[in-house]
């Protein structure tokens, strides 16, 4: 009789040959495809691009590409709030009254509240300034204590 030990080594041995074969298929065909994609490469570098054209694909490998669903969110983000915008906007009772600056309630309060400033600038007296800092004695070198050594 096998022990569970002896059992399991041999299942053991018989997966790690098959996952061996998969790995070398797999590394095989990776190297294929990054060879292609090399050459490929060789080739777009031979040809002079734009400096725009560049610095556009530069922006787009740095910022945007490796933050693809950050960008994706706020483009989702924008697009609920510009309907939201536009709906808001052509509320009723925002265009009822006319521009803001002419309502007479917007003038009578600027005027009440200027009043009322006045009012309270002549009870309560404004505090004085502060006094300027006192100038401090800068440290300076000292020839006299250097004579006397």
């Amino acid at each position: 009789m096998k022990a569970p030990r002896e059992i399991l080594l041999k299942r053991h041995q018989l997966a790690s040959r098959k996952l061996d074969t998969l790995r070398v298929e797999a590394l095989s065909s990776f190297r294929s495809h990054r060879s292609h994609r090399s050459q490929a490469a060789r080739h777009d570098v031979g040809r002079e691009r734009a400096l725009p054209l560049r610095a556009v694909l530069a922006v787009w490998r740095e910022l945007i590409w490796p933050c693809r669903k950050i960008w994706a969110g706020v483009a989702a983000a924008w697009l609920l709030i510009i309907p939201v915008n536009f709906l808001i906007m052509d509320t009723p009772g925002s265009t009822q009254r006319g521009s803001g600056s002419d309502s007479p309630d917007i003038r009578a309060y600027f005027a009440e509240h200027y009043r009322l400033i006045a009012e309270l600038g002549e009870a309560i007296p404004l505090p004085p300034p502060p006094p300027p800092a006192a100038s401090r004695p800068r440290s300076e070198y000292r020839l006299t204590n250097r004579a006397h050594c």
